[in-house]
């Protein structure tokens, strides 16, 4: 234990002393939009933070997942709500340990996407994307919202580091770290029911990354042994309290349904409302195939057409901010969110190398949720996860555009005087 403390201590000092200076930045900022808009799940709004406080409370309280009612519940998968719940049984079920671990998680995403963005690219651009993602409004907006996506868009940065780490280096995984890698896939699942579909693209990634097949085999193997073994508990939990089979959470059974829902903007109950049958959706887009393309552009307009789902939220029922005000902050959030999108866009291509492990997992992160949420339901917030990736690849597209402007102003400079 000691040795290990002593090696961890060495790489804390190594770091850079301008990361720690940006992650304390990114703290100050949330911190102070806390105290500027303080969000109350019990302020007399109807939304997902009072499910997720309440039950985190009962959770701390007896051990039993229940909503705001006190009813047993499986309407959605318990992985935050269980994390909150451990952070209220040590420090207090208050407002303020909430949102102290939405800075605490923010700020551990920041030093995750400059190691992510250092190996892929170097220490420069490590240092810029983190510094991107810690002055990010949008990312900025959720910390005082008792949600899942900053919790969540931490998990996943692990998740897509670890890929990469573990299973895309050319010697061979263990199956422990694999298993280990599944049991985190699988906390992401009952984070955010979704992620089973992101999850479902790494075996295909595997395939394509290694030169034989026995490889991805085995990592496949593992990998789902490791999501079993994570999801299963809450499975059986849901079979023994509502006697049904219920893997992640009651109602997703239209998920990809959605995918093929021409009319999936308009359906009664929006997000909520029952989807049309497989069968049906199915059938239309057979017999209507060139609606597919549109559909599928459309919900990625949605998923990626703003980043001001922070202040929508923060609006509901009891808004504490003026309609001028939001709408500010709306602006400078999608401002920020659309020149780091056309920047990480433009430049990918251009700094993009395939047979680097790392340029393929952050690649293989921003596709495989992007085609995951466009699945199932595409909303703004939904790309919260894929932010820290956006900042790494635009932070190496700048650095690369800054140093062809380099050389050209060094080629274009006059000779001096000998």
């Amino acid at each position: 234990m000691v040795a290990l403390l002593n090696r961890l201590g060495r790489r804390i000092r190594a770091l850079p002393r301008l990361l720690f200076g940006i992650i304390a930045a990114g703290i100050a900022l949330r911190v102070a939009w806390i105290a500027y808009v303080n969000v109350d799940p019990f302020d007399g709004r109807i939304d997902d933070t009072v499910f997720y406080f309440a039950s985190a409370q009962w959770l701390a309280e007896d051990g039993a997942y229940r909503d705001q009612f006190g009813r047993f519940s499986a309407h959605w998968p318990p992985g935050y709500s269980a994390v909150l719940a451990t952070a209220f049984a040590i420090f207090g079920a208050t407002l303020i340990t909430a949102k102290a671990l939405n800075v605490a998680l923010a700020a551990a995403a920041c030093a995750l996407t400059y190691a992510l963005g250092a190996r892929a690219f170097g220490r420069r651009e490590g240092l810029l994307a983190s510094a991107v993602l810690a002055l990010c409004p949008g990312q900025i907006y959720f910390a005082t919202l008792v949600m899942t996506e900053v919790f969540f868009g931490f998990l996943f940065l692990s998740f897509v580091a670890l890929v990469a780490w573990w299973t895309l280096a050319d010697a061979e995984a263990s199956s422990l770290k694999l298993i280990a890698l599944g049991v985190l896939a699988g906390a992401a699942v009952l984070t955010r029911a979704e992620a089973l579909i992101f999850a479902a693209t790494l075996p295909p990634l595997w395939l394509l990354a290694q030169p034989r097949w026995r490889r991805p085999l085995r990592y496949g193997a593992a990998f789902t042994a490791g999501v079993v073994l994570a999801v299963a508990p809450w499975t059986v939990r849901n079979a023994v309290r509502f006697d049904d089979f219920i893997p992640i959470r009651s109602g997703s059974g239209g998920a990809l349904s959605s995918a093929l829902d021409p009319n999936y903007r308009n359906r009664e109950g929006g997000i909520l409302g029952q989807a049309p049958p497989l069968r049906e959706t199915a059938g239309h887009m057979l017999r209507h195939p060139w609606e597919l393309a549109p559909l599928e552009l459309d919900k990625l307009g949605d998923l990626y057409g703003n980043d001001r789902d922070g202040v929508a939220w923060i609006l509901h029922e009891r808004p504490p901010i003026g309609p001028e005000a939001a709408d500010r902050w709306a602006t400078l959030a999608n401002l920020y969110f659309f020149v780091v999108l056309a920047v990480a866009v433009s430049g990918a291509a251009f700094v993009f190398r395939r047979h680097d492990r790392w340029h393929v997992a952050i690649a293989w992160g921003v596709l495989g949720w992007t085609a995951a949420e466009i699945v199932f339901w595409p909303e703004s917030r939904y790309h919260f996860p894929v932010v820290p990736l956006l900042a790494i690849l635009a932070a190496a597209a700048a650095a690369r555009a800054w140093d062809r402007v380099r050389l050209l102003e060094d080629a274009t400079a006059p000779a001096g005087n000998v």
